[in-house]
């Protein structure tokens, strides 16, 4: 056997390989991409209605659900951001003269009346689970209250249902609420999604942005949302959320290209 002939072979197959993989990758995200006339299209639909947006989501690859399942925190942890450690539990709730600490399912709600203020990045890094990332997602500015939210970003997607609010009054902290639940994997097939352009014209013709005059919207974005639970687990599906006029919001599944409700 010519064993030089065969191992020039061998190296063109390889190359042609690799060619024919970088077509069909190229390929694939060419589908899964708006093209230009699409992109063009709504842009000027947006216009048309009034509505800016600087950036557009433009890549819609098919995409899994998450799985999200039951976690059992540290209670004690919690207590001991809040109250030293001196603490009494009565019946999953602390209560001082100036707090009442009350823990949940998932999580805890903690009323303060007194005068409290922490950096809120630091609270969020004591209270949050270590493996989890949370970043801070929503602000909310209303007449007497700032509202922050931080929620877990999980491989670039944002959890909406694992946060850390806080409730602001005159700068200090009124009211903390902490929901989460651990990220497991993502779960069963990638379900192709609806594509971007799509959304954007059901976002138009919704009835809560018919009645503005002027829509600015301020963020564009994929969150994983909670629709169902079965056997302690929740299942979370990708949907597209717009937060529109600083605090508007609308989300809609990204497999059924419908508002999606809380």
């Amino acid at each position: 056997m010519n064993w030089g002939r065969a191992k020039n072979l061998c190296l063109i197959f390889l190359v042609l390989l690799n060619i024919f993989l970088f077509v069909m990758i190229n390929v694939s995200a060419l589908r899964y991409k708006l093209d230009n006339d699409s992109r063009k299209t709504i842009l000027n639909l947006l216009e048309q209605n009034n509505i800016k947006c600087n950036k557009i989501i433009e890549s819609f690859r098919p995409k899994q659900k998450l799985v999200l399942s039951k976690f059992d925190f540290d209670k004690n942890k919690i207590a001991k951001i809040f109250f030293g450690k001196n603490f009494t539990f009565d019946n999953n709730i602390i209560e001082t003269p100036g707090k009442v600490l009350e823990f949940t399912d998932n999580g805890f709600e903690l009323d303060i009346s007194e005068k409290y203020y922490e950096k809120l990045d630091l609270l969020v890094k004591k209270i949050k689970e270590p493996q989890a990332n949370f970043i801070l997602d929503t602000k909310i500015n209303n007449d007497s209250t700032q509202t922050f939210i931080y929620r877990q970003k999980y491989h670039s997607f944002i959890i909406e249902d694992n946060f850390i609010k806080f409730e602001l009054k005159k700068g200090y902290i009124k009211k903390i609420t902490y929901e989460y639940k651990q990220a497991e994997n993502f779960f069963g097939p990638s379900y192709e999604i609806v594509s971007p352009d799509i959304i954007l014209f059901k976002f138009i013709k919704s009835d809560e942005v018919v009645k503005e005059n002027e829509v600015v919207i301020d963020k564009f974005d994929f969150i994983y949302r909670t629709t169902s639970e079965n056997f302690g687990l929740s299942f979370s599906v990708p949907c597209y959320r717009l937060i529109y006029n600083n605090d508007s919001e609308i989300v809609f599944d990204a497999y059924l290209g419908e508002i999606s409700n809380d």
